[in-house]
This record gives C-alpha cells, sequence and structure tokens, in this order.
C-alpha cells in the first residue's frame, strides 16, 4: 500500500468518494488539499505513539560535532536523520548501558540539529526511525494511520461530522480496537528465550508491562486526536 491507498481507505471509511492522486496545487480538490495537509503528520503520529515499534527500531552509532561543548558535557552527538525517539543507550553489542546525557538543539549559522550532550566517548543507541514508504508497514499498523486520517478528514470532507455523531463514535472504537490488536501484533516480533531455549513469555511481555496509566491508555489517545476544522 502506497500514501494513496493509504489516504483512499481512510475515504472509504467517512463514505467519501477516492482519490486518483495526491495532487497538489492549484488544479488540487479540496479533499487533495487536506489529505496533503495531514498525511505526513498522522503517519508520524503514529509513529510518536507510546509503543516500541519492531518494524521500526535500529541502532546507530552517533557521530560527534567538532564545536566545543558548553557545561559539564565532553560531546556532542548528532542524532540520525529521521530519530523520532531513543529508546535505549547500549554497547556494541546492543546490550543496554545508562549514563547521563541530555537532549538539545544544536545552532550551527541557519541549520539546527539535535544533539545528545554526554560524556561519553562512544555512542550507540537503540532508537525508533520514522519510514516515509507505506509498503514497509505492517498492516496493523496502516491501519492506524488510515482510522488517524479518517478521524481528521472526517469533518471537513463529510461537511458537518462531529465528535456526537456515530461515524465518530464508530471511528474511536475502531481506533482502540486497532490499537490494542496493533500492540498485540508488535508484542510477538521478538523472541526472547531462557538457557533451554524456550520462551517463557510467548511474547506477551510488552503487553504484561505495558503502562496502564491514563497517560498512556487507549482512551487518553483518541482524545488527543484533533479534528481538523477548515471553517
Amino acid at each position: 500500500m502506497d500514501d494513496l491507498g493509504i489516504v483512499n481507505a481512510a475515504l472509504l471509511l467517512i463514505g467519501a468518494e477516492k482519490l486518483g492522486s495526491l495532487a497538489t496545487g492549484e488544479g488540487a480538490t479540496k479533499t487533495e488539499k487536506l489529505a496533503n495537509t495531514i498525511l505526513d503528520h498522522c503517519k508520524k503520529w503514529v509513529f510518536d505513539l507510546p509503543v516500541e515499534w519492531k518494524f521500526a527500531r535500529t541502532r546507530a552509532e552517533l557521530a560527534s560535532t567538532t564545536d566545543p561543548v558548553f557545561g559539564k558535557y565532553d560531546h556532542q552527538y548528532i542524532f540520525p536523520n529521521e530519530c523520532r525517539r531513543i529508546l535505549a543507550t547500549v554497547d556494541e553489542d546492543d546490550d543496554e548501558i545508562e549514563y547521563q546525557w541530555r537532549r538539545e538543539v544544536y545552532i550551527d549559522g541557519n541549520n539546527k540539529y539535535a544533539v545528545m550532550l554526554t560524556s561519553e566517548d562512544d555512542v550507540y543507541i537503540r532508537y525508533i526511525v520514522y519510514i516515509s514508504n507505506p509498503s514497509m508497514y505492517p498492516d496493523w499498523f496502516s491501519r492506524l494511520i488510515i482510522i488517524q486520517i479518517a478521524l481528521f478528514l472526517a469533518k471537513p470532507v463529510t461537511e458537518g461530522q462531529q465528535r456526537t455523531d456515530p461515524l465518530y463514535t464508530k471511528l474511536r472504537d475502531m481506533w482502540r480496537d486497532s490499537y490494542d490488536i496493533a500492540k498485540s501484533a508488535n508484542a510477538s516480533e521478538d523472541a526472547d528465550v531462557n538457557n533451554a531455549h524456550i520462551r517463557d513469555d510467548k511474547g506477551n511481555t510488552d503487553i504484561l508491562s505495558s503502562p496502564t496509566s491514563s497517560l498512556t491508555g487507549s482512551e487518553t489517545i483518541i482524545d488527543r486526536v484533533q479534528v481538523l476544522d477548515t471553517d
């Protein structure tokens, strides 16, 4: 599935006509303009949910800048491109290690870079990378983006859907179910074994240990949705 397929799936959910392209410029329709406005935002919003999306997990050794560092830290390291969230600082063998570091912005003329300040001489991280190509998404992940886009487009495209309407309620319930499915599917993509090479958790560790506070629960996440208002 590509970006157009994701947008058309969202339009299908709200009963709107599908698009032939994601055109921009003067000739673009209202729906095309709206889709282009929120597509990238919705994709990154789902990547930034408080879940360690394993298909988007990667590692890197950070490169340090040559400029001097102010304060108590000895080095500043530039974050990788499209790094959405650091999961852990690790060593060369990907074993997690802890040390003090701070995230800041490094300004070089007109350029700005996200950097890590630390006194470590070598820095390796495990992190979530943003993947723009939807063909690399698992279906359960694409579904979250599709529903998120549908929530944004429901009001401006259908001229009047509100949070109290049946369509919004349907999309909200679909989001909650799909979010639970995505977390469960994501949790099964690793295999940790004991000394006998037997999986102890059967892939459910992420679910059993996931936060249950209102700050990360699915109801709070759906409440964070902003309906695009074009009035």
